[in-house]
């Protein structure tokens, strides 16, 4: 019955719009038959007696006025309901306008105005088919529920995989059910009766990665779950299941098949040591961190039991998995605090290959674990044999000279120097930069510096001074991908380039750096823009370090992407990276402003889909770039510059609003000089329009047979040649090829 409610009302709300669009039209066509007659009745009777009537000219002026007035507020309000969309004036008439002109009417500033509303959305329309129906109603019932015993009787019937069938069409429904079901004024047998469908959820998700990968409920479900883990501990052991099997649906991660009908306290273990195998690894993140906080959370409510529990199988493997995650350092501490308290020599040893051989990226996270292992250590400690921090210590040289890192781990680093590890150093090369900043700096760390600059000044001079043939050496690895980015054929191609990369930036750090031509240097710096392993903020020390100018900088630019497509390393596109920094730099803008063209940069960019997390510094460069002087008019790929600023008015990119507005006005530009361009290469389409017009109208054409031979001669030859470069624009004394003919 309530359905069939429903489709009635649908019904009648179709036929009383239209009805009321009807009404409106003859009223208003009424209003203005009446509002005309009675001005012409008032000025006619003015004007009827012999002898003007002063009081009757008054009169008529009186309702002269009035009908002015009204029509000045028809329009207003009529012009008011076009411009904005939710006004309160809105009449058949404004939206029929809006439909003919939607150049006048502009969006509200909201930032769900993308999304339905949740009310448009509950009407049942006429293509509804019986399942869609079946949900509006219930979705209906329960956001119109006051009494709580109503909601007790609907919530058994929230089955989440009846949602899924639809995909994201549905989800703002979807979405508001499941708030007011956990909406404080429930009860909780409602809450957990939700949190049970969530649970029986994970039937349907198979059916969801069969049909598509792309489905919002899905994503909102997997969010939603990640919610409720946090809120206790008991909803995380009963939804971390759940969590598994949406991390079984992506890529590479059929090792977590087998820990869906495993104990909770194995599944923890499992995910916590996922990342210390070999291969290539899944997306596991989010049930990686989720598992890593739900220990820390245990450990801060002294539930220490259960944690040893989780790790008492393979301590060693989870806590080389948590150096190999991506996961940030300070959000997995109190867990390696945990794991190390104790057995630090025994740990050592299982570590040292690790320690010696660290994964990309992961150089600082080895120092901060040797940081936690190295606070209350035993006083006979000495590293192994094989514990080489040379990697390590390269990867402290790629951040900042006397950055916070530096300054966090100098005494870790000078410890482990003092019990070994200095010389088990493969490379000393590597501590040279640190021990001379140290130097720098007062305490204990300082003089204990100075003691192994002066006592091993002979194996460093060694180490910094190159022979021809190893300098030409360095300067190959360094240039491996100045060409060609699939160079890696043998596997081997980014070992060799990472290694002469830190090499090459200790040198530069210790005041040793390698005397290079401009032509080496263009070629290390293109090499390095191109790499696909560094991401920017490896590179950026390095980039800034190695002596150039702004034409150089220019230069590497334009050559690392003539080479070929340049992908996202992490977040950042190199190319792009460095043309920021540069815009940092005292005078490159004006170097800029001479003649230069970034329709490169453009293509560059607008090859990719945006990085949320570098795309705001990226169009703010380019759109402040483009702002000054002439750079729009050098533009010379139009179809890249206009995909850039259409990307910059996606909502779904974070861009400022500046740039936004800045993008429109550029759009319109281009919209401006596609539409000249186009009159101006065909003139013989004018002069036909011309032709065929007048001779419609009956009147002597004014474009003359030989003028229309003129232009179809212009064709002919245009046709042959077309020109290279859209007409400009800006320029106030142009004058079009088109428009300019007085005869036309």
């Amino acid at each position: 019955m309530t359905i069939q409610h429903k489709r009635r009302e649908a019904v009648g709300k179709r036929w009383l719009l239209r009805l009321m669009g009807v009404l409106f039209s003859t009223l208003l066509l009424s209003i203005l038959l009446f509002m005309t007659a009675f001005l012409l009745q008032a000025w006619v009777v003015a004007y009827s007696q012999p002898t003007p009537q002063p009081v009757l000219i008054a009169a008529a002026v009186i309702v002269a006025g009035l009908v002015l007035a009204i029509m000045i507020i028809i329009i207003a309000t009529t012009f008011h309901a076009v411009k904005w969309e939710n006004s309160p004036f809105e009449t058949p008439l404004s939206s029929l306008l809006r439909r003919l002109l939607p150049d006048l009417s502009e969006e509200e500033d909201d930032e769900d105005g993308d999304e339905e509303d949740v009310g448009d959305l509950l009407e049942v329309k006429k293509d509804d088919d019986e399942d869609v129906e079946t949900l509006k109603v219930y979705a209906g019932v329960v956001l119109n529920a006051t009494e709580p015993e109503t909601l007790e009787y609907a919530v058994p019937s929230y089955r989440w995989n009846d949602w899924l069938l639809f995909k994201d069409d549905l989800l703002p429904l979807f979405e508001a059910v499941y708030e007011r079901f956990m909406a404080s004024d429930t009860s909780i047998r409602v809450k957990e009766t939700v949190i049970q469908h969530l649970i029986e959820f994970r039937k349907g998700t198979i059916f969801f990665h069969h049909e598509g990968q792309e489905n919002k409920v899905a994503d909102w479900c997997w969010s939603t779950c990640q919610d409720l883990c946090t809120q206790s501990h008991d909803l995380h052991a009963r939804l971390f299941p759940l969590q598994i099997l949406f991390t079984l649906e992506l890529p590479n991660n059929e090792n977590f098949r087998d820990l869906l009908q495993a104990p909770y306290v194995e599944c923890m273990n499992r995910v916590l040591a996922s990342y210390d195998l070999d291969g290539n690894l899944g997306e596991r993140e989010d049930i990686f961190s989720s598992a890593v906080i739900e220990c820390s959370s245990l450990l801060s409510d002294k539930k220490e039991d259960l944690v040893t529990q989780i790790l008492s199988t393979r301590p060693f493997s989870i806590l080389k998995s948590l150096i190999k995650s991506s996961m940030e350092i300070h959000d997995m501490k109190e867990l390696v605090s945990f794991i190390v308290e104790g057995p630090e020599i025994t740990l050592l040893n299982e570590m040292s290959e690790l320690v010696s051989n660290p994964p990309e990226g992961r150089a600082i996270k080895i120092l901060a674990f040797l940081d936690v292992l190295t606070r209350s250590p035993p006083p006979d400690l000495t590293v192994p044999d094989h514990f080489d921090l040379s990697r390590s210590l390269f990867g402290l040289t790629r951040s900042d000279l006397g950055s916070s890192d530096w300054i966090n781990y100098s005494k870790v680093l000078i410890y482990l120097f003092d019990h070994g590890a200095f010389d088990r150093l493969t490379d000393p090369c590597a501590a040279l930069p640190f021990l001379k900043w140290l130097c720098t700096r007062s305490g204990e760390e300082a003089e204990r510096a100075t003691f192994y600059l002066n006592n091993y000044a002979t194996r460093f001079t060694e180490a910094t001074e190159l022979l021809p043939g190893d300098r030409r050496s360095l300067i190959t690895d360094l240039s491996t991908f100045a060409h060609d980015l699939e160079a890696d054929a043998g596997g081997n191609a980014t070992t060799i380039f990472v290694k002469a990369f830190d090499r090459c930036n200790a040198l530069l750090l210790s005041d040793h750096p390698l005397d290079l031509s401009r032509e080496e240097s263009v070629l290390i710096l293109r090499s390095v823009l191109r790499n696909p392993i560094l991401d920017w903020n490896n590179i950026r020390h390095f980039m800034r370090r190695v002596p150039r100018d702004h034409e150089m900088g220019w230069e590497v630019i334009i050559q690392a992407l003539n080479q070929g497509k340049v992908p996202y390393v992490g977040w950042f596109l190199s190319p792009m990276s460095f043309f920021c920094s540069l815009l940092e730099e005292r005078g490159f803008i004006r170097f800029i402003d001479s003649d230069i063209d970034i329709s490169p940069l453009l293509a560059h960019l607008t090859s990719h889909k945006p990085h949320i997390g570098s795309w705001t510094r990226y169009s703010n460069a380019l759109i402040s770039c483009i702002d000054r002087g002439n750079v729009f008019e050098r533009i010379t790929d139009r179809a890249s510059a206009r995909k850039f600023f259409e990307l910059c008015l996606n909502k779904d990119y974070e861009t400022f609003e500046d740039d936004r507005e800045s993008a429109k006005y550029y759009l319109k530009q281009l919209d401006r000089q596609d539409i000249l361009a186009r009159t101006s290469r065909r003139p013989h389409l004018l002069a036909r329009a011309c032709n065929n017009l007048t001779k419609r109208l009956g009147i002597a054409s004014k474009v003359k047979s030989t003028e229309l031979a003129t232009a179809e001669a212009h064709m002919s030859l245009e046709m042959e040649e077309p020109p290279s470069v859209l007409p400009d624009i800006s320029d106030p004394d142009r004058e079009d090829t088109a428009t300019s003919n007085p005869q036309s």
